[in-house]
C-alpha cells in the first residue's frame, strides 16, 4: 500500500502487464517481419469503480504492432557504398489505451471529459473506450563511414473514441484522420 502527503493515503497500485515481442530476418534476402503485443489491466484503489456515470474500472488495455519489411545493400544511385538501405511498413492497434487516473495525460480516474474537449462534443461525457489504428511506411540509410542513420517516416492514425452521458446516452464523438511526417538522423558512438 502506498501512502503519503497529498491525498495519497490508502492508494494502492495494482497494475499487471503482459508483453511480448519476436522478429525474424532472413539474412540472405533481407526480408524481415517483427511482431509485438502487450495486455494491461489497471486496478488501483483510484480507478476501481470510478467511471462518473458508469461506475466501470477501466476497461483492458491491448495493443499489437506487426513491421515488415527489406534491409539490404541497394545498388541504386550507388547507395550500397553508403551502407544497408531500410524500406519497411507498420500496421498497429491500440485498444482502450486510456491511462485514466496515471498522471500521464489529461483523463482522470473518473474518465470525465468536460464539454468542448473535442469540439463537436457539446455536454460532459464519460470515455469507456478508445481505439487507433496506426500504418506507417519508412526508409532508412545507413552511413557506414560516420556511424549514422538517416530515416523518413509518414504515420497515418485513425481514431475511434466511445462516450456516454449522465443518462448513459452514447455521445457522437467522430475525430479527424491524422498524419505524421518526421525524418532525422541517430548518430552510434
Amino acid at each position: 500500500m502506498l501512502t503519503g502527503g497529498g491525498g495519497l493515503a490508502g492508494f494502492r497500485r495494482d497494475i499487471q502487464d503482459w508483453a511480448g515481442s519476436a522478429s525474424i530476418k532472413h539474412k540472405p534476402t533481407g526480408l524481415f517481419v517483427m511482431g509485438a503485443f502487450s495486455f494491461s489491466d489497471n486496478d488501483d484503489s483510484n480507478t476501481k469503480h470510478a467511471g462518473i456515470f458508469t461506475g466501470t474500472s477501466d476497461p483492458q488495455m491491448r495493443a499489437g504492432d506487426i513491421e515488415f519489411g527489406i534491409q539490404r545493400g541497394v545498388p541504386w544511385f550507388n547507395l550500397d557504398k553508403l551502407g544497408e538501405t531500410s524500406v519497411f511498413g507498420s500496421i498497429s492497434n491500440i485498444h482502450n489505451g486510456l491511462g485514466a487516473g496515471t498522471g500521464l495525460g489529461r483523463i482522470g480516474p473518473t474518465r470525465f471529459l468536460p464539454a468542448g474537449t473535442f469540439d463537436n462534443v457539446t455536454v460532459g461525457a464519460e470515455i469507456t473506450g478508445a481505439d487507433v489504428d496506426r500504418w506507417a511506411v519508412g526508409v532508412e540509410q545507413a552511413l557506414d563511414s560516420a556511424n549514422m542513420h538517416l530515416y523518413a517516416v509518414y504515420q497515418h492514425f485513425t481514431a475511434d473514441v466511445d462516450l456516454v452521458d449522465a443518462s448513459l446516452n452514447h455521445v457522437a464523438a467522430p475525430l479527424d484522420d491524422f498524419q505524421l511526417f518526421y525524418a532525422g538522423a541517430r548518430i552510434y558512438f
